[in-house]
């Protein structure tokens, strides 16, 4: 009797044990299928899009984020030119030429996009005619029919039919004086002084000439109060070139030029006898010939340069063996500068080498912290290259070398690259280490770019770093 009641128990216990198993199958099932999608989503790299391919002043662009497995906090590496909302809504705040990197960040995970921005700019900012004379203006990066206008229709007026959807306007010389158009873009003006001087024809019903404006004209050339010049008058560049400009008098200076086929920069006024001198910097856009005028803004007082551009349609291939053949022509294929920049004493060049078709990048700076040499060597299709730095601290006297891989297309002059420590004896902090070495690069990348910019009429954009902001 006492074992048939425990077999029964037994039985029971094993009944029991049967269909809980049977029970929570299913649960094990759905529990397996969890794991397996959470494994399956975890495979897929986080990623940042944007249905653009580059964004103008004014714009607003929705970015998506994808395989992040929360909400995502989004940040822009330039918030006074493009900001980002916390939903990854972009806008574009400034009228500035750059690339912005939008980053999407969860927990460790992150991923980014870099969306180049464009400046909206009119081709001319001033405009001499004579009457019945008449020039395009042109609203370069405009997304939408911008609005024109002009101050006086009897100076200047728009040609019939001319003002077109991409931000084109055709204006005519209408009678002697100076009108001010505009063009009016996301709420922005953008204005052109046309003026418009006599074409030498009769005044009219009197039948006498009107020699008074040609009188006060050669007055003022005569006599000029400040004085403008040009170290040339003809200039010939490839992708870069620069002028030396004196001034006299008021030092307030204007360049206009038409900016589809150059651009230009001022650099920095000397010091010493040369005070009164300014360096003038143009940048090709397209191939072509532009007269560029910089002129005093308070007293007309001006110099005209012819600038030729010659070699914007060349590829980047194109232009690298030209600047292997301009290299190979100075003494032991190098271009060397030095100077001071962002704190730094520097002593820099670059070289190439015809046999391997290596191009080599070095420079030597010092701050009041630092003494580096940095040593930067791109493959012979300068797509990829590895940079090498050795730093001491100068109170500490530690020391440490680092390599970074450099990839021409991908840098930019605000990325952080990615630092690998081969020498570090002091056991210097990998924070610290990184941080040196990329405010050191960036004053190497712009010293470079000044060397290939005064000396071959190249700049890094020009053969390969295209994120790159010269200088």
């Amino acid at each position: 009797m006492k074992r048939n009641r425990q077999k029964l128990v037994l039985s029971r216990m094993l009944l029991c044990i049967v269909l809980g198993i049977l029970l929570a199958l299913p649960a094990l099932a759905d529990t397996t299928t969890a794991k397996t999608n959470t494994t399956a989503a975890s495979t897929a790299s986080p990623k940042v899009t944007c249905p653009k391919t580059y964004l103008r002043f004014g714009d607003s662009v929705q970015l998506k984020a994808s395989n992040f497995k929360g909400t995502v906090s989004w940040t822009s590496s330039d918030t006074s030119i493009a900001t980002i909302s916390s939903t990854g809504l972009v806008k574009v705040v400034a009228n500035k030429s750059a690339s912005v990197r939008f980053t999407a960040k969860y927990g460790t995970a992150f991923a980014y996009v870099t969306v180049p921005i464009r400046r909206i700019n009119l081709n001319w900012s001033a405009k001499t005619l004579k009457v019945g004379e008449s020039f395009q203006l042109i609203l370069y990066n405009a997304g939408h029919k911008p609005g024109w206008k002009t101050a006086n229709t009897k100076v200047a007026a728009f040609a019939a039919n001319s003002i077109t959807a991409d931000g084109k306007a055709t204006i005519v010389a209408k009678g002697v004086g100076k009108a001010v158009v505009t063009a009016t873009y996301n709420n922005v003006k953008f204005s052109c002084l046309v003026t418009v001087t006599s074409s030498g024809s009769s005044s009219g019903s009197s039948g006498k000439k009107n020699t008074q404006p040609s009188n006060q004209n050669k007055k003022k050339e005569t006599r000029p109060k400040y004085t403008v010049t040009a170290s040339t008058d003809q200039l010939s560049i490839q992708t870069a070139g620069y002028v030396d400009v004196t001034a006299t008098g008021e030092k307030n200076l204007a360049i206009e030029c038409d900016t589809n086929i150059v651009t230009g920069k001022f650099g920095d006024w000397g010091t010493g006898d040369k005070k009164n001198t300014i360096r003038v910097y143009f940048f090709g856009v397209n191939d072509g010939s532009a007269d560029v005028r910089i002129r005093n803004k308070s007293t007309n007082a001006s110099a005209i340069v012819r600038v030729n551009v010659q070699a914007m349609k060349l590829t980047q291939a194109q232009r690298r063996e030209k600047l292997g053949e301009l290299l190979d022509a100075k003494n032991k294929d190098q271009i060397r500068v030095k100077g001071d920049l962002q704190g730094y004493r520097y002593y820099s060049y670059v070289a190439y080498n015809k046999g391997s078709k290596v191009f080599t990048f070095r420079a030597k700076m010092r701050d009041k912290t630092n003494r580096c040499t940095l040593k930067l060597v791109m493959n012979k299709k300068f797509t990829t290259g590895t940079l090498t730095a050795t730093i001491e601290n100068l109170s500490s006297k530690k020391k440490y070398t680092a390599t970074a891989k450099v990839a021409a297309k991908k840098y930019t002059d605000d990325r952080t690259l990615k630092v690998t420590v081969k020498k570090n004896p002091n056991k210097v902090k990998t924070k610290t280490i990184t941080k040196t070495v990329n405010t050191t690069m960036d004053v190497a990348m712009k010293t470079w770019d000044l060397i290939l910019r005064e000396n071959c009429s190249y700049h890094l954009a020009g053969i390969g770093f295209d994120a790159y902001r010269a200088g």
